[in-house]
């Protein structure tokens, strides 16, 4: 019974007509984007996008160097100042 279902339905593929575009369709779609407008970016929001990006990059690679410097000062007044934990079970000191 399964095997006369799937042939009526294979059937039914034998009857789809196959359908035309409307004539002179690509050209018209071709016609409108050619002549439609591009989205262009004015050349002054590029500066100020390009500066404003240099600008945050040049302050955090400030901050991070200025930090590792500070963090070193530390280290090095904790080491002097006897501060530092030792996770050495057996000290030689």
């Amino acid at each position: 019974m399964r095997e006369i279902d799937k042939m009526d339905e294979l059937d039914a593929l034998h009857h789809i007509k196959k359908v035309d575009a409307p004539e002179f369709l690509f050209t018209r779609i071709e016609q409108k984007l050619k002549h439609e407008k591009s989205a262009k970016m004015p050349a002054w929001a590029l500066y100020a996008i390009s500066t404003s990006l240099a600008i945050i990059l040049f302050v955090n690679a400030f901050a991070i160097i200025s930090y590792s410097k500070s963090s070193r000062q530390e280290a090095n007044l904790a080491k002097a100042m006897n501060l530092l934990p030792s996770n050495n079970i057996y000290s030689y000191e």
